[in-house]
């Protein structure tokens, strides 16, 4: 599976939400910026740490090899722990499906998409 990012608005995500998932890294640098990197996920979240609120402003989501839907299920969780907008397409392994990915203030919708 793999994506493309189509829109990304004013979008946080809880640190928390990310501390069920195996095998994630935490990177951070200088000005509070946060690089987590969920490898058996196969994604990973750049943005700014907000400590107030325990989250972080995303500044983007990047994809690299997620291959098993349970995990693609864990990421999906995660993003029920966010405010904001995200839209992304999902275009399936077999290459023949594509999946439409919203979030919008935690709230996760998946449409089919034809291709």
């Amino acid at each position: 599976m793999s994506w493309k990012t189509k829109r990304l608005q004013n979008f946080t995500i809880k640190i928390h939400s990310f501390f069920f998932i195996p095998e994630t890294s935490m990177k951070t640098s200088v000005g509070g910026n946060i690089e987590i990197d969920c490898f058996v996920e196969g994604f990973s979240i750049n943005g700014m740490y907000n400590p107030a609120e325990s989250e972080l402003l995303v500044d983007s989501i990047k994809e690299h090899g997620m291959e098993k839907e349970v995990f693609h299920r864990s990421f999906l969780a995660a993003l029920e722990e966010s405010t904001g907008n995200f839209e992304a397409i999902l275009l399936h392994k077999d290459g023949l499906s594509a999946t439409k990915l919203t979030v919008s203030d935690g709230v996760v919708t998946e449409t089919k998409v034809d291709i």
